[in-house]
């Protein structure tokens, strides 16, 4: 029996635990957005040099590309793909790994010998995630990683994946142009991942937006 004016209560308990596990997310994020703005600075020290000096204008002219009818008709900037043909590959009984062609055109003319180059990041990854006694179809989680993320082992961990599945769902994480498998070698794989996505380089950045939308919806019409 629990002492006379002494409230201990389950709810009372997980709320506390809530509260804990707020509190140390609260901090971590806080740490990884310290490093964040000490990477950035880092390279934005580095690069001083290197921005041109007619900055602003060609940045006034970018944004005159992507006018108001562009980014207001989402049908111009975020057209719906073809639904992809997926390459599936077996990493274990429970995992497959996809694959398919990107196929993403991108908006502005201006940038499409940029793209062409990149080419790792024209092949699309994600990899689906079920129960060893799943039967039939099952509703999918698409997870979303954050900048810099994309590397298997760590998205497993930190969407508990295995969480997931064993309530009735697969899930299928998918990586971001850019990153992980998609980044181009030598530049922006391991911890760099992302490096080249979002960047400074404003048209880059936009259309890997781009990029990333027509992929995921393209994912989406071969998981249905």
């Amino acid at each position: 029996m629990p002492r006379r004016g002494v409230r201990c209560t389950v709810p009372a308990v997980i709320r506390e635990v809530f509260r804990a596990v707020t509190h140390a997310s609260a901090a971590i994020d806080r740490g990884v957005v310290r490093v964040m703005e000490r990477r950035m600075a880092g390279s934005a020290t580095r690069r001083t040099a290197a921005i041109p000096a007619d900055a602003h204008r060609r940045l006034v002219e970018l944004a005159a590309a992507y006018r108001d009818d562009t980014l207001g008709a989402p049908s111009r900037f975020f057209p719906t793909p073809p639904r992809p043909r997926l390459t599936r590959a077996a990493v274990s009984p429970t995992v497959e790994h996809l694959t398919w062609t990107s196929g993403y055109r991108p908006f502005l003319p201006a940038y499409r010998d940029e793209h062409h180059r990149w080419v790792e990041n024209h092949t699309a990854h994600a990899r689906r995630y079920t129960h060893a006694e799943a039967r039939g179809p099952r509703p999918a989680l698409v997870l979303i990683h954050g900048w810099g993320g994309g590397a298997w082992w760590l998205e497993e961990r930190a969407f508990a994946i295995g969480y997931w599945v064993a309530r009735g769902f697969d899930v299928v994480a998918f990586q971001l142009p850019f990153h992980g498998e998609r980044a181009p070698g030598g530049v922006g794989r391991g911890p760099r991942s992302g490096a080249l996505f979002p960047s400074a380089n404003v048209m880059r950045t936009n259309e890997a937006f781009g990029q990333a939308i027509w992929d995921l919806r393209g994912l989406a019409l071969a998981l249905r």
